[in-house]
């Protein structure tokens, strides 16, 4: 078969099983020859032949190992992206599952959003039910008060708000009007709740880290002690009275739920009300960011709003010991204080104690009334997304049966459902069909 005529493939060589014949070609060329009566010794013929045979032998030779070359070049890439994907895969999945399983039939597990907001993704999803999360200094001290800014951080056994326990604690007092002899705390916390490897391999604590460390019911105490000491020592020397503010990065969504939920369970060592007694406010950076990126500030053009991203981003250095309590708190004060942000201190979203427990309270209703309903009605009438939309808008199961009951037809529920402010057809129409209801 002609080498002319041989079908090459994409690495432009040819199969072997199409190359030259020795014995074809010579006898080709001497026929030529003579039918172009060319008076040339066939030997000179058969050495030029040769040595272009040798020079394609070559040819396809390097074209071969240049093909194997970028065969295995392509392998190794491709099983390094399996790999890499493989390993995000599995990190998202014990994120969002195993570390956040809530016990009790597994309610409570967390969305996929907000696993990955621990992972340092940015999340652009406002905080459902609390849509004045954006305003300043809401329910604040009297106005003749200055706010001491204090940032904190904490790391838990999982992500669950309502389950999880708290295994570490940082703090630390920033732009402080006067030098302080303690301006920072750090503890470990004792917990009685197994920690998974997925947990100990992003934070690098374990149950055996823990074995001999207090527990919440004793660190909380010294925590808030700690607190009003700083603040009182502040007011006392600058002669201006000043109340503590706890900022936490995407504290609104996580540290202070948890911290929140871990005293609520320990009413009978620990006190809710500590926190309005002790005046001790509460802060989020993240709204504050969120709303800056929204606003076109250059600062935060091409980054995520995660702590480690934003590290890597304005100040050019990860952070060390990331996703530990203390080691997060200087991060975040590197961050905030950086030239280009920290003149956004003032404009701090603030919350009163009163106002976050409040808050937190329906939060934690939502988050029961939408249990209950998966629970009731099940998959594939309700997912958890939408049951907690419903629960949002206050249609727990005993509503929703009033009012189909209320409703001689599905389609007239379909459209008392859609007046409360359902707006998915198809979970419209899924609940109108579910036995339960009718």
């Amino acid at each position: 078969m002609c080498t002319t005529h041989a079908k090459q493939n994409k690495y432009g060589h040819l199969p072997q099983e199409h190359g030259p014949c020795v014995e074809g070609v010579l006898s080709g060329a001497n026929f030529c020859l003579v039918q172009m009566e060319v008076d040339m010794p066939f030997e000179a013929v058969q050495s030029i032949l040769k040595e272009q045979l040798l020079w394609e032998t070559n040819r396809q030779k390097r074209s071969t190992k240049e093909y194997l070359h970028k065969r295995n070049i392509e392998k190794k890439a491709k099983k390094a992206r399996h790999e890499q994907e493989k390993s995000y895969m599995e990190t998202i999945r014990g994120m969002g599952s195993a570390v956040g399983e809530y016990v009790g039939g597994g309610q409570g597990e967390l969305s996929t959003m907000e696993a990955l907001t621990s992972v340092d993704v940015e999340i652009e999803a406002a905080e459902p039910g609390l849509d004045d999360q954006s305003q300043n200094n809401e329910e604040v001290s009297s106005d003749d008060a200055h706010p001491l800014l204090i940032f904190h951080d904490c790391e838990t056994t999982g992500l669950s708000i309502y389950n999880e326990h708290i295994t570490d604690v940082g703090a630390k007092v920033v732009a402080s009007p006067v030098p302080l002899e303690t301006p920072t705390f750090s503890s470990l916390v004792a917990t009685s709740r197994h920690i998974s490897p997925t947990v100990t391999r992003i934070t690098g604590i374990s149950t055996t880290t823990l074995r001999g460390e207090k527990p919440l019911s004793v660190v909380l105490p010294l925590f808030l002690d700690w607190v009003t000491a700083v603040t009182t020592y502040v007011s006392d020397v600058t002669t201006n009275p000043h109340y503590p503010v706890l900022v936490a990065h995407n504290g609104f969504l996580f540290d202070f739920p948890i911290l929140l939920a871990e005293v609520e369970r320990r009413q009978g060592t620990l006190c809710m009300s500590a926190f309005e007694s002790k005046k001790i406010h509460f802060s989020d950076t993240l709204p504050l960011l969120r709303q800056m990126k929204k606003d076109g500030r250059s600062e935060l053009n091409g980054t995520r709003l995660g702590m480690e991203a934003l590290h890597l981003h304005i100040l050019g250095t990860a952070v060390e010991g990331a996703h530990r309590a203390f080691p997060d708190v200087q991060a975040m004060e590197a961050v905030m204080t950086h030239p280009s942000l920290v003149s956004c201190l003032t404009n701090l979203p603030i919350r009163s104690p009163k106002r976050q427990i409040e808050l937190w309270s329906t939060q934690k209703a939502v988050h029961q009334q939408s249990a209950s309903l998966v629970k009731a009605l099940g998959k594939p009438t309700i997912s958890k997304a939408q049951a907690k939309k419903l629960g949002e808008l206050g249609l727990g199961i005993a509503t929703l049966k009033t009012l189909r009951t209320d409703c001689p037809t599905p389609e007239a529920f379909m459209e008392a459902l859609k007046a409360k402010g359902v707006k998915s057809k198809p979970l419209r129409k899924n609940l109108s069909m579910n036995v339960l209801l009718q």
